[in-house]
Order: structure tokens, then C-alpha cells, then sequence
């Protein structure tokens, strides 16, 4: 949902119609990709607008770059429950799960938060008062939500009537796929449709708003900028089409 729309033209000319969301450190590496073999006799590796990657492109180029830099051998599957700073380095204490498979905490010289989708999604009361009734009474739950680890797009249900609530991306990708011939789905949300291309405007990518940008010390105020500039509960158009 996120790289769809960062496929764009940033403005520089070297960039123009290639795709440079990505993994790896060069701007055309995507496309480098697909023109020295791995992902040549792929159908349809690029499609429009913006010359967007198709997912098994996307994929197999992934784990070219991961293997590449032998990112596996610097990965730790784990949660981080603390930082604790010292001068010299900053300790990351991981949970005890983690901690019991060998690796109770990383010291490094800087943390950088890359944070995700919370571990806990958030879930209005009223449904969850309609979930934990429905498991009193045995029944299975007829409310999910969509970033809920334990998620399940189950298309072979017999309801005749689903209602996804909240017309962002998601919610309307969820919509398109559950729809099919004598089911209805009814997309509702608190706003119309709000059309964007993008999560925010491509001068994000480059110096055209990055300049001022990095200039703001205040660390609020750029938190408050970064909220402001991003499309929030938006579709592109052939989504929305």
C-alpha cells in the first residue's frame, strides 16, 4: 500500500519514469533488475501510471538485495522493550523470548525508530464490545481488524452482506477483493472519497520541500509538518476507478 504510490517521478531527470521505491542503494537498481535476466521473461514487470512494479518483480528483487548484503545474517526477530543511553553507545534490551534464543540486548552507536503499523491495532469500542459478546455466546467473530496479526481475508464465507468500515487504501483494496457475484459490500467511511496518487506530495522525495524541511530543529513542529503533509484515508484513482 505504501510503495504503490512512492513510484514516481521525483522531478530529476535521471529518475523520470522509473520506479525507485525500492530495497537496494541505486535508483534504477529495480530496473537493472529486470534488464540483466532475473526478471526479463516476467509478464508485464512494469505497469502504468508511473511505470509501477508488478509484485513478483518486486519480490524477486527483494530477496536479490537481501542475499546480496547478506541482510539475514543481520537479522534479529525479536521486540524491543527498553533503550537505555550511555555516553559512549545506547543499549537496546530485547523481551525475553528473544533473550532466551541467545540475544538479550544490542549495543550500538545509534537507534533509529522505524516503526510500523502498531503491534496492538486499535479498535473502536463499539466493536469491541460486539466482539467479546460474540465470543460469550461461542460465536465465531464477525469483526476483524484489517491489521490484526491474526487477520484473516476469507473470501468463502457465506454472508451475503459485508461492511467494511473505513474507505482508505486498505479498506478499499479489502472491498474490491471481497467483492463478487451475489454478495453485496458496502464500503463506509466518515468523509468521500479522498483521491490522491501518492501519500503526500512528490516534492517530499527531493530537495523541493526536504530543503526547509531539514532545517526545522523542533522536533514537534516537524512532527507537525510530516502530519500535515501526508494523505490520510486516501485512494488512488485507479483504485478508485
Amino acid at each position: 500500500a505504501r510503495w504503490r504510490r512512492s513510484t514516481q517521478n521525483t522531478g530529476m531527470r535521471f529518475l523520470r519514469s522509473t520506479s525507485v521505491h525500492h530495497l537496494d542503494l541505486s535508483s534504477a537498481s529495480l530496473r537493472h533488475f529486470v534488464k540483466r535476466g532475473k526478471g526479463r521473461r516476467l509478464p508485464r514487470p512494469f505497469t502504468r501510471p508511473y511505470s509501477r512494479p508488478s509484485l513478483d518483480v518486486f519480490d524477486r528483487h527483494s530477496d536479490e538485495v537481501i542475499a546480496k548484503f547478506d541482510l539475514q545474517a543481520l537479522h534479529v526477530r525479536g521486540r524491543a522493550n527498553s533503550l537505555k543511553i550511555s555516553d559512549e553507545s545506547v543499549r537496546v534490551n530485547l523481551d525475553a523470548e528473544t533473550a532466551a534464543l541467545g540475544t538479550a540486548g544490542i549495543d550500538a552507536k545509534q537507534v533509529i525508530l522505524a516503526l510500523g503499523a502498531p503491534h496492538q491495532p486499535e479498535w473502536p469500542a463499539w466493536a469491541r464490545r460486539t466482539a467479546a459478546a460474540a465470543r460469550r455466546l461461542g460465536e465465531a467473530p464477525t469483526i476483524q481488524p484489517v491489521f490484526d496479526p491474526a487477520f484473516d481475508l476469507r473470501e468463502d464465507f457465506d454472508h451475503e452482506v459485508v461492511v467494511v468500515v473505513g474507505a482508505g487504501i486498505s479498506g478499499a483494496q479489502v472491498a474490491i477483493r471481497l467483492a463478487k457475484p451475489g454478495r453485496k459490500v458496502v464500503l463506509l467511511s466518515r468523509h468521500a472519497l479522498r483521491l490522491h496518487q501518492f501519500d503526500s506530495d512528490p516534492g517530499w522525495q527531493g530537495p523541493k520541500h526536504m530543503a526547509g524541511f531539514e532545517k526545522i530543529q523542533d522536533l514537534n513542529e516537524r512532527r507537525r509538518r510530516i502530519t500535515e503533509a501526508r494523505h490520510r484515508g486516501s485512494i488512488p484513482p485507479d483504485v478508485h476507478a
